[in-house]
């Protein structure tokens, strides 16, 4: 922070301390914040209130409210759960444009969504109300595919990067000058309807994500999707109907039994261990559900995707079939290092697990690869109990 500080042209010393303060400051907020593994529960953090209901519940309220009748009366709502932000600087329209191999993206994301919709009905416990509300919401599921299509328009390009400087000699200006202009467009969209069109990840990267606010699911170009189908009936995707209001849409037996199965993946995540450190499986189970729901249905689109294509030819010289190397790619896409700094920081911030356990977690609960890889009884990725959600 010293060293960012003075990058931007402060002295020393007097940044030292200034930082110090802006230290302090945050810890203080850190300490009278939820924990990260409780602000995963939109319906338990989402109040929405007025100005005059806001000022009855906090100290000092009645003081406060006898000043408010001097004044012209204020109701602006307030929200204190997540609202979607552009960021990356992605925030013109459009439902996607795509490369050349976009309708092949298309196709394999449109098999992942069935073979997930059809793993539906083999759950035995959901009732049939939520499961049948379940699949309209995911026929309603909004696709963004490749990049936004503004993209390919130079005036509508400039237009949405209007005001955004760039030197060819400073990127530490430009990332200065990006943000403050990243800052301005999310200031520019308060009190606004809400854009479903757009994007808050660039092209370029290998990511997907699910807006439940919006039911609607971006693949960016380079992106990783398969994990993101099962996110719409995850932890916090469940909480959104189809049309992206929450409210309570499952049957109390169906979310009882999904509660009893979830504390089970809570459980193992929470037994993994970084440096010593734990990981949270509270803190991390929206995204660990997510994966094993992701693995199983893209891997049951592969199987549909064989009963009509036929087999492929194998790979020679590496012993492994191709079944044995659809779970290898899955594995390969985490590898990865990282400092005991990082890892540290991971466990306490991120919702991800950390990647060697994305995929040990996700394979130790895949019944297919037990199967394919003829992994034991007791072994390490046969424990013989796994833990499944979808």
């Amino acid at each position: 922070m010293v060293e960012l500080g003075t990058l931007l042209g402060g002295a020393k010393e007097p940044t030292r301390l200034q930082m110090q303060q802006v230290l302090d400051f945050e810890t203080l907020l850190a300490n009278i914040t939820v924990p990260q593994a409780e602000r995963r529960d939109d319906e338990k953090i989402y109040h929405k209130m007025s100005i005059a209901e806001l000022q009855v519940g906090t100290a000092g309220g009645k003081k406060k409210k006898k000043k408010k009748k001097k004044k012209k009366k204020t109701n602006l709502p307030l929200y204190d759960g997540q609202q979607g932000v552009a960021r990356g600087g992605m925030a013109g329209g459009g439902q996607g444009a795509c490369p050349p191999p976009c309708p092949q993206a298309e196709e394999m994301i449109s098999e992942i969504r069935a073979a997930f919709e059809g793993s539906l009905d083999q759950l035995d416990w959901m009732d049939e109300t939520t499961r049948q509300a379940a699949k309209e919401k995911a026929d309603a599921i909004y696709d963004m595919i490749g990049f936004p299509d503004f993209i390919l328009d130079n005036k509508e390009l400039d237009d949405v990067y209007d005001g955004y400087e760039v030197s060819e000699d400073s990127f530490f200006q430009n990332m200065l000058n990006f943000y403050n202009f990243s800052a301005k467009v999310m200031a520019d969209q308060l009190r606004k309807p809400p854009n479903r069109d757009q994007w808050s990840m660039t092209p370029q990267t290998v990511n997907a994500y699910y807006l439940p606010t919006k039911n609607g699911i971006v693949f960016p170009a380079a992106g990783n999707g398969g994990v993101s189908i099962p996110r719409w009936l995850g932890p916090a995707g469940r909480e959104y109907d189809k049309e992206g209001n929450l409210r309570p849409w499952w049957q109390n037996s169906s979310l009882e039994a999904f509660k009893n199965r979830t504390a089970c993946m809570t459980e193992q995540y929470g037994r993994y261990t970084v440096h010593r450190e734990k990981v949270n499986g509270r803190q991390t189970l929206g995204e660990n559900i997510a994966d094993n729901g992701g693995l199983k249905a893209a891997y049951n689109a592969y199987k549909s995707w064989l009963q009509k294509n036929g087999d492929e030819k194998r790979l020679p010289a590496l012993g492994l079939t191709n079944h044995q190397l659809f779970f290898v790619g899955f594995a390969q896409v985490w590898c990865s290092v990282r400092t005991p700094e990082s890892s540290h920081e991971g466990l306490v911030t991120d919702p991800h697990s950390p990647d060697k356990y994305r995929v040990i977690g996700t394979l130790s609960n895949s019944r297919d690869f037990v199967e394919h890889f003829g992994c034991p009884l007791g072994s390490p990725m046969n424990p013989g109990r796994h833990c499944e959600v979808w």
